[in-house]
């Protein structure tokens, strides 16, 4: 079972929304150009990157109707990735399902 840390919450359109992370297992050499890997396994070494799956979940009333996933996430931060990532396609994408689990 992944543990996930939670990084933000809010809410939007009536749902609320968490952003959480879990340790991506995934090696960076398995996504990324052979040339990169070795800068970024050095900055996820020493703090300078965090290495993540990122999960949006949408909820009414304490149910989760619906949920994104995204793997490979390579930011400066969690909280970067919202910022300058696809949070909010994943919101999105979560709100939608959570729409039509309705």
């Amino acid at each position: 079972m992944e543990h996930y840390t939670t990084h933000h919450e809010e809410t939007i359109d009536g749902f609320d929304i968490v952003f959480s992370t879990t340790y991506e297992t995934t090696h960076p050499r398995d996504l990324f150009m052979p040339e990169d890997v070795e800068e970024y396994l050095e900055g996820i070494n020493s703090g300078k990157y965090e290495w993540f799956t990122a999960r949006v979940q949408a909820f009414k009333n304490g149910i989760e109707l619906g949920t994104d996933y995204l793997g490979g996430c390579l930011y400066e931060s969690s909280l970067q990735f919202i910022k300058d990532g696809y949070y909010s396609d994943m919101v999105e994408s979560a709100i939608k399902e959570a729409k039509t689990n309705i």
